[in-house]
């Protein structure tokens, strides 16, 4: 809900204002060693089963806290480098991508199949307000390697197969929707950030981003 949370699995601010609830919802995995963990019933846990229940897509982002301060999202001293193999918090990255893969392994249905997720991991890279921005904190190549080690990391190490994955830039004109592209083999969905008060100026914007996911048949 908007300025409020952690309610039970019936309740939310869409229901209340339409009487019926979304079609898509949005998590986040913050500190996964923390927001995994929970199994109550007002748990994210619960939500993304009850939401998969009634037909629903689950997606969820991640606003990691800066690994090298422990500060927030927004606490931009460069990071990236850090995470890498070699980097001096590659082992606690890992540990946090543990986290992640158990936490995906564990949602099922109740007979037992596993329940798909979006996964939106290192959104609006483009833009200079989050540690893993590029080229602001961190190279193009420095990003790309970020985004395919934590999708070879999920999918070999950890054998996690419930997972889309969603390429989000934050929406420029200029043209740098593929700024730090990891490959094709990394990326399953096309889609865009944008902060606006009406998409009808957009949707030739989204006509476009729609003929480069059919050109690469995403």
């Amino acid at each position: 809900g908007i300025g409020w949370q952690a309610v039970d699995t019936e309740d939310s601010d869409v229901k209340r204002t339409t009487g019926a609830f979304p079609a898509v919802y949005g998590w986040d995995f913050f500190d996964p060693k923390q927001t995994t963990q929970a199994r109550g019933g007002t748990s994210m846990h619960a939500h993304i089963l009850a939401a998969h229940q009634r037909g629903g897509i689950n997606t969820i982002c991640w606003h990691a806290p800066n690994p090298v301060t422990g500060g927030s999202f927004y606490d931009t001293t460069a990071a990236v480098p850090a995470l890498l193999p070699g980097g001096g918090k590659h082992e606690a990255f890992k540990a946090d991508l543990d986290a992640i893969a158990a936490f995906l392994k564990d949602l099922r249905d109740p007979s037992g199949t596993l329940i798909p997720v979006i996964f939106r991991p290192w959104h609006e890279h483009n833009g200079n307000w989050f540690w893993w921005g590029t080229p602001h904190h961190c190279t193009p190549e420095e990003f790309a390697t970020l985004w395919r080690f934590t999708v070879d990391y999920l999918r070999q190490e950890k054998n996690v197969h419930n997972l889309l994955y969603a390429w989000s830039p934050n929406w420029s004109f200029k043209d740098e929707y593929f700024l730090g592209y990891p490959g094709d083999a990394y990326v399953d969905i096309f889609g865009f950030d944008l902060y606006a008060p009406s998409l009808a100026p957009f949707l030739p914007v989204i006509r476009t981003l729609v003929e480069r996911a059919e050109e690469r048949g995403k």
